[in-house]
């Protein structure tokens, strides 16, 4: 009887520390979530930033692009009247 509630209580300390273990794994596993969760969503903002920004430049490109088109279709068009009255004066 004696070795019987020696094992039982022995069986009790390894359930509990068993127990333990497992509510602390399920700690630390809540909170590894917490962390994904957080990072995640820091992830998430800041691709909608860079996403933002590229879109940003893309316009900034294509502003700078119709403005040189437009100065060079200015300075041939200033060039042609150039050259048209010039041809006036020496004919």
């Amino acid at each position: 009887a004696g070795v019987l509630s020696k094992w039982m209580a022995d069986e009790k300390v390894v359930r509990d520390q068993l127990s333990k273990v497992y509510r602390d794994l399920d700690a630390k596993s809540l909170l590894q979530s917490d962390n994904l969760l957080s990072m995640s969503t820091v992830l998430r903002a800041a691709l909608s930033k860079m996403q933002a920004i590229h879109d940003h430049v893309s316009q900034v490109i294509t502003a700078v692009g119709e403005a040189e088109s437009s100065m060079y279709q200015w300075a041939y068009n200033v060039t042609s009247k150039v050259n048209y009255h010039t041809t006036q004066i020496v004919t």
